[in-house]
């Protein structure tokens, strides 16, 4: 296949502007991964054509190996809008979406795409990308659905057992994942969803060295990846060693500025390290995402308390509860709030309830977790 393409590129050099030879060129470099050459000779396609709609769509399929996205989406919208609708154009544009994580118009052309294509063969990444977007909206369940079908048909999909550990994590279901991340690992140790699967798995089992080992060799692969960051900070946490938690939860939040638990995270390790300045600054961050999340609230009406400004407190703990009923830190606050006042028993039997009724989605408790912390400590 090289050996045509170096042909095709001699016979370029005589006749430079030979159309139909730059368009199989083209396609020739696309399929041997040359994406300079395919690029190049794109480009010059247009030059000649620029309304040529095939050259456009190997535009499209360059600009996504580039990672241009917003470009990809604008020119795969074009064709599309201009009455274009082979399913190659149509998947190209849906994962340009996702590359973009715009899942929303993206989950619609993936469905036509899952139920219009009698050969899925041709488009192996298809329901990988399906699922993603599945998951990535939130429709867990429907997403293990489509995993688990797929996975009966392609049982030796690697990638999507990685990505059905992450789903059954996040539905709750730690044993699943635990099964599903060790059999892609055993088979790609370096499959991301599953590393970020057994990683998550080990914490909530509190294997904390376990976890760290996952978590760390996920970000030396993706530094971006704001999961792994998050967990690694939680297993630091656990295990008392607060500046490293800092630093990797700061990397967790740059990497996902949108995740507002996690700066409520980061407070919560403030407060503990009694730096309230940094606590408060933290929050403030967080309320400039969302000036609608009540644990941000209740975490500054923790905040007040502790800093004896009890009239925000008071304050704070109600638009807490208000804007969550199940608000932690707002209802926590409002345990201080009763001690302050000399109802200390009523504090204390409110604050049993909670702990008590604060289910982890590992199963147990948060006051299970606090007595075996503490224990270990």
């Amino acid at each position: 296949m090289h050996e045509a393409l170096t042909r095709m590129l001699g016979y370029l050099r005589v006749d430079s502007k030979n159309f139909p030879l730059l368009s199989d060129a083209a396609d020739l470099a696309l399929q041997c991964g040359e994406w300079e050459i395919a690029s190049e000779l794109v480009q010059r396609a247009l030059d000649e054509r620029p309304d040529d709609a095939v050259s456009r769509y190997r535009r499209v399929i360059v600009l996504l190996h580039e990672r241009r996205h917003r470009e990809a989406v604008a020119m795969s919208g074009a064709l599309l809008n201009e009455g274009n609708t082979q399913p190659a154009l149509k998947f190209a544009h849906a994962r340009a979406l996702v590359m973009g994580e715009d899942y929303a118009p993206a989950e619609s052309f993936l469905t036509l795409l899952m139920g219009d294509l009698a050969r899925l063969e041709d488009y192996p990444t298809l329901p990988h990308l399906y699922i993603r977007t599945l998951h990535a909206l939130g429709r867990t369940e429907e997403a293990i659905e489509v995993a688990n079908r797929h996975l009966t048909a392609h049982p030796g999909d690697v990638l999507a057992k990685g990505m059905t550990s992450l789903l059954y994590f996040d539905q709750g279901d730690v044993d699943q994942a635990n099964r599903f991340s060790e059999e892609a690992l055993a088979h790609s140790p370096e499959n991301a969803d599953a590393l970020l699967a057994a990683g998550s798995v080990a914490l909530a089992r509190e294997q904390d060295d376990q976890a760290k080992d996952h978590f760390n060799k996920l970000v030396s692969m993706q530094p971006d990846g704001g999961r792994a960051w998050l967990g690694l900070g939680m297993a630091e946490m656990r295990g008392n060693r607060m500046e490293e938690a800092r630093e990797s939860l700061q990397k967790a939040i740059a990497c996902m500025p949108h995740q507002l638990a996690t700066y409520n995270i980061l407070a919560w390790l403030d407060i503990f390290r009694q730096d309230y300045a940094a606590a408060r600054t933290t929050l403030e961050q967080c309320l400039s995402q969302d000036r609608n999340f009540g644990e941000t609230h209740g975490t500054l009406a923790v905040l007040a308390a502790i800093e004896d400004d009890w009239d925000e407190a008071a304050q704070r703990a109600e638009t807490a509860v208000r804007l969550d009923a199940e608000s932690f830190a707002g209802r926590y606050a409002q345990t201080l709030l009763l001690k302050y006042r000399g109802q200390t028993a009523r504090s204390d039997q409110l604050l049993a309830a909670i702990l008590k009724g604060a289910d982890l989605p590992w199963g147990g408790t948060l006051f299970d977790a606090m007595q075996r912390f503490a224990a270990r400590q």
